[in-house]
């Protein structure tokens, strides 16, 4: 009778932890992105090496961004450095890795951008060059 109260408050417990845990890790999971997002739109021109490919993937494939709508896109990767207009597209640009003085890029130094693609108002194609 004893083993049998034991073990229900055991396995009581264990599923209170393990549930627990879990609210806990997705907590932290949506704290992070939400820093990551933060840091992207306060990395003008990537001059704070805050930006990356990395993160920029990662921010696209947790917030569901491929295929969803500009505006959308725009609350996770706000104030782009560069937007033009092709025949077909709309296109966003943002610098990483930068090497900056006061503020601005450094002339003929290397430079990294991503470039996101939009077709009919949605994000469709993402390209990340050095040159």
């Amino acid at each position: 009778m004893i083993d049998d109260k034991l073990m229900k408050i055991a396995l009581t417990f264990l599923v209170l932890l393990f549930f627990s845990c879990n609210a806990s890790n997705n907590k932290s999971v949506v704290i992070k992105h939400e820093l990551s997002a933060h840091s992207w739109g306060n990395d003008t021109l990537g001059c704070r090496q805050l930006r990356s490919k990395e993160l920029a993937l990662q921010l696209i494939g947790s917030y569901k961004l491929m295929n969803n709508t500009e505006e959308h896109f725009l609350k996770v990767f706000p104030s782009p450095d560069e937007e033009f207009r092709t025949q077909i597209q709309q296109v966003l640009r943002y610098y990483f890795n930068s090497k900056c003085q006061k503020g601005e890029l450094i002339s003929g130094s290397d430079m990294c951008y991503a470039e996101f693609y939009f077709r009919a108002g949605k994000l469709v194609e993402t390209n990340f060059e050095c040159e």
